[in-house]
């Protein structure tokens, strides 16, 4: 077995006058591999389930009270059942707050196990695709008559690959009867209040750190105890492990410095990247997209062939996943490409449709146009570097 160890760190800094909160991921080689940033302060509520009061309605919507401080919008479409001025629901935070725009809530609430994620509002159930077929169908069939009966939604995630299926159909009883309940007990609420906080931000963060991290090991090291024992009770809630070490730094040299953090920040802030073979990319968000453009100055020495634009393209396709990744960039992306043939072209498209799938986030490589743009789409879920910093 390898002695490989991927480095999972969680600090509290300083970068450009705001204090933040950061989760990085490391390989043995000290290489980037996953980054998380959030401002000090940030109530992180993503996920959570309340009792909300109705104060406003708008157009297509409502403001609703969620805590003493914090309001967030209703998109009333979303749903069948009408709401009132005063009325008290629950409700499910489905995106942070960015910017001035409030958090946006649901009337569908989640329950989130280690398998598998309930939903009300649904009766259906749905598979992860990294499970092979005949388990996939095994569990539906399992499964269906739970969902059919408390009318939920069950979603099996691809960690339930691992485990007895038994283990799997345990937990999603469990759940409907947590969520059943946790509906039942709203309609006699008298006043806001939080009635479920999954973590989920923190559990984004540890899934993303080990799926990244593939078959290797991770050290959790952080230079806050409460943080380090937060974030390890977390963990043994959610993973049957043993190789995982926790270490407290409490070095003279900040954990900050030693992993360079403030300059790695300040990479991905920047607009150019140089690569190998004189390949450079220029990363420039605008109000309604993501432009990225491809350069190359020297690649092979010089040689200016279709095999060659085909390599530089490829080259820096790689590196601008992972700078989509590590910026969080999101929405329209439009990437303008070395030009090539169109058999060049449609073998390129090809290539990184399949490494676009490693993305945590949903990435659409939708398709190149005539005028030489690769055209994509990223799924929101929380502000970008950029945006955190601009």
């Amino acid at each position: 077995m390898t002695d490989k160890k991927n480095t999972f760190g969680i600090i509290k800094t300083v970068c450009r006058g705001k204090e933040i909160k950061v989760a990085y991921l490391l390989d043995d080689e000290e290489r980037l591999l996953d980054i998380d940033i959030d401002p000090v302060g940030t109530e992180e509520i993503l996920g959570c389930i309340y009792i909300g009061r109705v104060e406003k309605l708008i157009n297509g919507g409502a403001f609703v009270r969620i805590t003493s401080s914090q309001r967030a919008f209703l998109n009333v479409r979303d749903s069948d059942e009408k709401v009132n001025t005063g009325d008290l629901i629950p409700v499910s935070v489905i995106k942070d707050a960015r910017g001035t725009k409030l958090p946006v809530i649901s009337r569908r609430l989640s329950v989130y196990g280690r398998y598998t994620i309930v939903s009300s509002m649904g009766n259906t159930v749905s598979v992860s695709r990294k499970l092979d077929e005949e388990k996939r169908n095994l569990i539906k069939c399992e499964l269906s008559k739970i969902s059919e009966t408390s009318g939920f939604d069950i979603l099996i995630r691809s960690s339930a690959g691992d485990v007895p299926l038994d283990e799997v159909c345990a937990e999603v009883v469990q759940l409907t009867t947590t969520l059943d309940k946790m509906l039942r007990d709203s309609e006699s609420s008298m006043h806001i209040k939080c009635l479920y906080d999954p973590d989920l931000k923190k559990r984004s963060i540890l899934d993303r750190a080990r799926e990244v991290s593939g078959n290797f090991p991770l050290r959790v090291i952080s230079d806050d105890r409460q943080t380090l024992l937060d974030i390890k009770t977390l963990y043994r809630s959610l993973y049957d492990e043993d190789d995982t070490s926790f270490v407290f730094y409490g070095d003279s040299v900040s954990l900050e410095t030693v992993h360079r953090i403030g300059s790695r920040i300040e990479k991905l802030l920047s607009r150019q990247i140089y690569l190998k073979h004189g390949v450079e990319i220029v990363i420039d968000p605008v109000e309604a997209c993501t432009i990225i453009d491809i350069n190359y100055a020297s690649y092979n020495k010089g040689q200016k062939s279709d095999e060659s634009f085909y390599n530089a393209n490829i080259i820096a396709a790689r590196e601008i996943f992972r700078q989509i990744r590590l910026r969080n960039i999101s929405g329209i992306i439009l990437v303008d490409l070395i030009n090539m043939s169109d058999e060049s072209r449609d073998q390129f498209i090809k290539q990184i449709k399949r490494e676009a799938e490693g993305d945590p986030c949903k990435l659409d490589v939708l398709d190149i146009t005539k005028l030489g743009m690769l055209e994509m789409t990223r799924q929101r879920t929380s502000p970008s570097i950029g945006e955190l910093f601009g």
